[in-house]
């Protein structure tokens, strides 16, 4: 570590040498935060890094983002570095770099802002770049920045690019596209590179307070002792209003359901402002360490800033502290981005991350294997979800509360509050209990999803119903524990499909492989909020009625099976297939599933009453069992149509049988009700009182011909 200095000493006189290597120092961290950046890129999206300053300083006709020669352009004091000039010339071999004119340079300054250069960069991360220039050329600079992020994009690289007017934001604190201008000035400071132009004021004053700040910037300037081309000036970060926190926690809030490793600690951070206001901020950390000539690149990181401001806050609060969980997302986070490239060029800093982690309790294999997410088991990663989901729910408890200080008429309240109700119901449709008495069925955190190789669930026979866990076969420290219980087959099989898991039944379910294969086919086959399974297998007597077993054809049965006459909604004494539950799926506009069964007569009765109000596009029907399934299933479409196209008026009937009883359903003061008659002549008066109601029979059946014929 080189000597602490001071560019304003205490008897208020100004140490010109401090400031100058201050401002080597920010610009060789800066330098090494960019070679880290180049390092852990694709090759194609290194190029755009490359060749980005330039593409801004010039209006080259075969350069990526060329709109005109009347482009606002040129970069205050920069001069293409040889790297720069290299990618330019590899976009197109005639390009040379501009003479100077002599003019005033359009652009200030430009900076790439956020994970890049850190321990928390990975492949996937994007880029947020801010050109410095004043509001007069936004509107002529546009079509080049939209034109440059086209090409970004089409390199798999996010760039999101911010004009900013450097005095609109010290003045006005107003910065467009975003709600919280002062905290993200504190996250700017702490974590932006600076690519070409002038540098931050901010780096040469040692306080934020805003008096302060502003009488020494005013004698720098004054006195010359900084040059007023060479610098740009955000001003300080100012004290943070109580709505941007909360604000700002709802945002992160609703990252989490993405990108928890990341947001999950800046929510923290939010709570650590909004509770211990006094502390020091990180951007204010990370400028002391640069004034005390700290040179250790992980104690520069925004990350492990970020961290030690966490483990200092949970320390002084133990009753708000997940400190473990914020330990392994911290490992996980930087796991993400062990590109071997990346780590053969800064293995002093692999070496000082792992020493770190090994210190907080993890061995080098729990880091490797953090480091492999796709070698996880089921259950490490619904453990992981779990926590995740349990840090979420604190969360909107945290941001309620916050959202309680501003008071009602704040200018963020109302977004506040309308972005805080649709996360709450995210949270709880993922949270949900893992067994599905409720009704609901659970998913997996989708960072434990996406983009993760496919993991095997064993789905196992109990005495309560069936159960999915880890199988053993690939499973590297289990302990046998349920990951998922359901009394039903169907929410079993559809908890894997929802989350994304292979199915593999033990040796003990070889039999039930069709049943399953039928019923995974039928929820990949239909995208309608409403699926259908029916049952048309008989249970076993050794087998509980919840799971779907081979049934049998009645013997000697012949022919009369396969005549038009079957119908498994009748009955008749050579009749044995019929209809035993139904498995009903439903989904909201949320996309959370829910179960429901309904078994016997009685409940198969309610279960058809309740579909016979939905739509017929918005229902799938799916039968479980032999080849009888395709004709039930038509069968039961066909009912459904003409049930649903009868029932839209109010005044009719319709009259359909259901195995001995016949059903007349009618609309009632609560929807859709359902009458039960054992026979016909019962049937018959009930209709004859009913004069004022026009009466549809069910079509496909025979059995009301003489009821049908007589009306």
């Amino acid at each position: 570590m080189v000597s602490n200095v001071r560019p304003v000493l205490m008897n208020d006189e100004v140490d010109g040498k401090a400031l100058i290597a201050i401002v080597q120092r920010f610009q060789r961290h800066h330098a090494l935060r960019y070679q880290q950046s180049r390092s852990r890129m694709p090759p194609s999206q290194r190029l755009l890094l490359e060749a980005l300053p330039i593409l801004y300083h010039s209006n080259h006709p075969g350069l990526p983002g060329f709109v005109s020669h009347r482009t606002p352009c040129s970069i205050a004091h920069y001069r293409p570095s040889p790297l720069s000039l290299a990618a330019a010339r590899r976009l197109s071999r005639s390009y040379q770099e501009p003479k100077l004119n002599g003019g005033e340079p359009s652009l200030q300054a430009i900076f790439i802002m956020g994970s890049g250069g850190s321990i928390g960069q990975t492949r996937e991360s994007d880029i947020d770049l801010w050109i410095c220039c004043d509001s007069r050329l936004h509107n002529r600079l546009w079509p080049k920045v939209r034109k440059i992020n086209a090409w970004a994009a089409s390199l798999g690289l996010d760039l999101h690019t911010f004009l900013v007017d450097p005095e609109v934001l010290r003045v006005d604190r107003r910065l467009p596209g975003t709600y919280t201008p002062a905290l993200l000035m504190d996250e700017f400071y702490r974590s932006a590179v600076l690519l070409a132009g002038r540098y931050p004021m901010w780096w040469l004053i040692d306080e934020d307070d805003p008096e302060t700040y502003a009488a020494t910037v005013t004698r720098l300037l004054h006195q010359r002792f900084v040059p007023r081309d060479r610098v740009i000036d955000f001003g300080p970060v100012p004290a943070f209003p109580p709505d941007e926190i909360a604000h700002a926690a709802a945002v992160e809030l609703s990252r989490c359901l993405h990108t928890p490793h990341k947001s999950l600690m800046k929510l923290k951070l939010m709570e650590a402002y909004a509770e211990a206001p006094d502390r020091l901020l990180l951007s204010s950390k990370y400028r002391k360490r640069i004034h005390e000539g700290e040179e250790n690149q992980l104690r520069l990181d925004p990350y492990l800033l970020l961290y030690e401001h966490l483990e200092d806050y949970c320390r002084q609060n133990p009753e708000a502290s997940n400190l473990p969980l914020i330990r392994r997302m911290l490992v996980s986070k930087t796991a993400e981005n062990a590109d071997p490239a990346a780590r053969q060029s800064s293995e002093a800093i692999e070496t000082q991350l792992s020493n770190l982690f090994q210190a907080w309790g993890f061995s080098a294999a729990d880091i490797r294997h953090l480091r492999s997410p796709d070698t996880w088991t089921i259950s490490e990663r619904k453990s992981e979800s779990d926590d995740i989901l349990a840090a979420m729910e604190a969360g909107i408890t945290l941001t309620r509360r916050l959202l309680e200080r501003p008071g009602p008429d704040t200018r963020l309240g109302w977004l506040n509050k309308s972005k805080l109700q649709q996360l709450a119901w995210s949270v709880y449709s993922l949270s949900a209990a893992s067994d599905s008495d409720t009704g609901e069925i659970p998913r997996l955190h989708p960072a434990m999803l996406g983009g993760r190789q496919p993991v095997t669930a064993l789905l196992q026979r109990r005495s309560s119903g069936w159960s999915l866990g880890d199988d053993q076969e690939d499973a590297r420290r289990s302990d046998g524990e349920a990951v998922y219980r359901s009394k039903r087959l169907v929410p079993a099989i559809f908890w894997t499909e929802l989350n994304r898991l292979r199915l593999k039944p033990d040796r003990s379910q070889r039999q039930a492989l069709r049943f399953m294969a039928q019923i995974r086919q039928g929820l990949r086959d239909s995208e309608r909020p409403l699926k259908v399974f029916v049952n048309a297998e008989p249970p076993a007597t050794s087998e509980a009625e919840g799971a779907f077993v081979a049934g049998a054809y009645p013997p000697n049965a012949g022919i009369s099976l396969l005549t038009k006459r079957r119908d498994p909604l009748d009955y008749s004494g050579f009749q044995s297939l019929r209809i035993f539950s139904f498995d009903l799926l439903t989904s909201d506009d949320q996309g959370r599933w829910q179960t429901c069964a309904f078994i016997g007569q009685a409940e198969l009765i309610a279960g058809m009453v309740d579909l016979m109000a939905q739509p017929p596009e918005h229902i799938s029907w799916h039968v479980v069992g032999g080849q009888e399934r395709h004709g039930i299933r038509q069968r039961l479409e066909l009912l459904h149509k003409s049930g649903y196209r009868t029932l839209r008026n109010q005044s009719a009937m319709f009259v359909m049988p259901f195995g001995r009883d016949n059903l007349v359903l009618v609309h009632g003061d609560s929807g859709i009700a359902a009458h039960r008659f054992t026979n016909l002549n019962e049937l018959q008066n009930f209709l004859g009182g009913q004069n004022d109601r026009r009466v549809q029979f069910d079509p496909d059946s025979s059995r009301f011909a003489a009821l049908s014929a007589s009306s």
